[in-house]
């Protein structure tokens, strides 16, 4: 505890019990608040057309969550595939250290519990080679999305 001198005459300001419970609830309210405010749902839907057995999501664009956001990827799906194609998802490039996981025609791709988790310099990239599908290739997905210093959230 801090001590202080005191001289005749000299003034010292503590908080009224009043004032003290009023900073207590507000900072008790902003602290709920906080813990409410950011999570949300999001969905996505790419496609692409297949070009020499060969294809990469998105066509053009990226495929991630917006500056100061975090996703935790929970599903892929892919339709119009061959009954042997196979999609690769990786995060940002694909190489084989950023491989995520893969979709077929008959099984998307879930992360697990807590997802695949892309911060706000992240993309997802989607692709195959040696497809037996032709046409468009659509991809569509969903997950968790917080801003990214609330990450914790979804944790």
């Amino acid at each position: 505890m801090a001590r202080f001198p005191l001289v005749h005459g000299s003034h010292i300001e503590t908080l009224t019990q009043d004032e003290l419970k009023h900073h207590l609830d507000q900072q008790t309210v902003g602290y709920f608040q906080e813990m409410a405010r950011g999570l949300s749902t999001f969905r996505f839907d790419s496609f692409a057309t297949v070009a020499g057995a060969s294809v990469t999501l998105p066509a053009s664009g990226a495929l991630g969550p917006e500056l100061g956001f975090a996703w935790s990827v929970q599903r892929i799906t892919a339709d119009n595939l061959g009954a042997a194609d196979v999609l690769h998802v990786y995060r940002n490039v694909a190489t084989p250290g950023n491989l995520l996981g893969t979709i077929t025609a008959g099984q998307s791709f879930h992360a697990g519990s807590k997802g695949a988790i892309l911060r706000s310099d992240e993309r997802l990239v989607i692709t195959g080679t040696a497809l037996t599908a032709t046409g468009d290739i659509t991809v569509n997905g969903e997950g968790l999305e917080v801003p990214e210093l609330s990450l914790y959230k979804i944790l």
